[in-house]
């Protein structure tokens, strides 16, 4: 009988650490913006909007904007003080 109960004792901790681990990644991945990272963005789209708000969508120009937008998250996570983000995450939010 005790060795049912362990068994069904671990599954519930693993189960439980499975969904902490999973809430706290959603948490993690929606931060949100701070004014400075906001008016970083902003910057960042600005001094590249040529590229990313390019209105074709032949593979030629997605792949510029892709790589454009790869770019602003370097240059995005370079500077001080900001949450570390992705190139997904910024242009999600890099229409604001």
């Amino acid at each position: 009988m005790s060795h049912n109960f362990t068994d069904f004792h671990c599954l519930l901790v693993e189960s439980f650490v499975n969904l902490f681990l999973a809430y706290t990644h959603l948490k993690m991945s929606r931060k949100i913006f701070t004014e400075l990272e906001k008016n970083i963005l902003i910057n960042l789209v600005d001094k590249h909007k040529s590229i990313v708000e390019l209105k074709k969508n032949d593979p030629s120009s997605i792949a510029k904007k892709q790589q454009k937008w790869k770019q602003i998250a370097s240059e995005f996570n370079s500077e001080p003080n900001v949450e570390p983000r992705d190139d997904k995450n910024l242009k999600k939010h890099g229409k604001i």
